[in-house]
């Protein structure tokens, strides 16, 4: 075998672990200078182990038709300048002052933190930006590995990334209620945690707002002398959720086998497993709230709320996919007791 065909073979081989190095690498020096930014979800980096794990996935469900596709060995060089702009840009922005170009940036263009506070410039903003910096440079690895079937192939979570940093960036942006049309799930999410928290045997009331933040429905929780009350704008009434979801469930049964009917029926029940677990989600803050405390509500919300979702999104689509085996492995192990 000459030197071409076996430098072509190592390269078919070794292609998708090169990629998931390159990617994981980032992630593990942030982890590492800031292990705090992964226990929370919004506006931080949890997210990031979301995407590898959908990533994973898509390569268990194709690894041999990925293999076969690359054809990146006339650009090699510039899938691997693609690869390092996430660790480059990590590293620039931790020990070498980028972080101030990006905070000077941020003032430039707009981002709002004289009206809503210092977290905007100094955490939304950069976390936005840097999610924008991994996507892009994801995307553009796919492509220069496997041509353009990389967008494909990894659809799912070229999705997810993207959809992340756009949402990340929309809040840092126009947070709160300020996009009106961002709050159409609000009212009907929160009157649903509220039914949820009268059965519990709470009292509630549940009212519009609008101030300097926008429209929002504010959300009182009552439970003998005690109260907790809080608004609610469209971070938390599970819109991101929802657009997630559903790019996630589409992609992920868009090229199964399964009929029409049962793709419909995937669809629904994962939507209304996604709505119904926000509610939880919303519930179980607000009862924290009322019988624990403000701040450990605050901390329940930024830490644990969201995983709340990513539990559920990983279990629907672990059962999709592997139901069917589960099923039949569990009927044989019954049968043979």
């Amino acid at each position: 075998m000459d030197r071409s065909r076996i430098l072509s073979s190592l390269i078919n081989y070794s292609s998708i672990l090169i990629i998931i190095i390159f990617f994981i690498l980032p992630v593990a020096i942030l982890f590492f200078l800031n292990p705090d930014s992964f226990q929370l979800v919004w506006e931080a980096r949890t997210p990031y182990i979301l995407f590898v794990w959908f990533f994973g996935l898509e390569i268990a469900l194709a690894y041999r038709r990925f293999k076969s596709r690359v054809v990146f060995e006339k650009r090699i060089l510039a899938a691997i300048i693609a690869m390092t702009i996430p660790t480059i840009y990590v590293v620039a922005t931790s020990f070498w002052g980028l972080n101030n170009v990006v905070s000077e940036l941020g003032k430039s263009i707009g981002v709002p933190y004289l009206i809503f506070g210092k977290w905007f410039i100094d955490v939304s903003w950069p976390i936005s930006l840097e999610y924008l910096v991994f996507a892009s440079s994801f995307t553009l690895t796919v492509v220069l590995v496997y041509g353009f079937y990389g967008l494909k192939g990894f659809l799912a979570a070229i999705f997810f990334i993207w959809s992340t940093a756009i949402f990340f960036i929309l809040n840092t942006f126009a947070p709160y209620g300020i996009v009106g049309a961002l709050q159409v799930f609000v009212p009907l999410t929160t009157r649903s945690a509220a039914r949820i928290l009268e059965l519990l045997g709470f009292r509630t009331l549940v009212g519009e707002i609008s101030d300097w933040r926008g429209p929002g429905v504010l959300l009182t929780v009552m439970g003998g002398n005690l109260s907790f009350s809080a608004a609610v704008y469209w971070p938390s009434a599970g819109i991101q959720s929802l657009v997630i979801y559903s790019g996630m469930i589409l992609l992920f049964i868009k090229d199964t086998s399964y009929s029409l009917l049962r793709k419909i029926l995937y669809v629904v029940v994962g939507a209304m497993g996604t709505f119904a677990t926000n509610i939880f989600r919303i519930v179980t803050i607000f009862v924290v709230g009322l019988k624990i405390g403000n701040v450990e509500a605050s901390i329940f919300h930024d830490n644990y709320g969201e995983l709340f979702f990513i539990s559920w999104i990983i279990v629907y689509l672990v059962l999709i996919v592997y139901g069917s085996s589960i099923v039949n492995r569990t009927r044989k192990v019954l049968k043979k007791h």
